[in-house]
């Protein structure tokens, strides 16, 4: 259901989002594109629930206002946080199991998470939470 903004002085939409279900990670991957349209904000929660083996791992949030042509670093999660921008630190990576990271970031047209793993074997994570339009 719709909410007015005062502030923006229009409805407001708030609708679920998730970029990666649970899943077993063990190399670098980019996911796919998913379309937000003209939405403002995200809240998203990266959460890391199972390792194996010693690996690091860092989760960037992308974003692509041309259909997917260019892509630019929305935020940079870790396990101390997330930083926003391409020109952020990243912060220090994930790497153990039950480390959840909570941020409100700016949306684009299109957004993809895109992780870089190193270490030895696997981390099970998830993506996900919602957006404004």
């Amino acid at each position: 259901m719709a909410r007015f903004s005062p502030i923006l002085q229009r409805p407001i939409n708030r609708s679920d989002l998730s970029l990666l279900t649970s899943t077993t990670l063990s190399a670098d991957t980019t996911g796919d594109a998913v379309y937000l349209g003209d939405a403002s904000v995200m809240n998203l929660t990266v959460e890391t629930t199972a390792i194996s083996g010693t690996p690091t791992a860092v989760v960037y949030i992308e974003g692509s206002d041309d259909a997917g042509v260019t892509w630019y670093t929305l935020a940079i999660f870790g396990k101390t946080g997330a930083n926003l921008g391409s020109n952020a630190a990243a912060p220090t990576a994930f790497d153990a199991a039950s480390q959840e990271v909570h941020a409100a970031i700016p949306a684009a047209e299109y957004v993809r998470y895109r992780y870089d793993i190193t270490g030895t074997t696997s981390f099970t994570l998830s993506i996900g939470g919602s957006y404004v339009s």
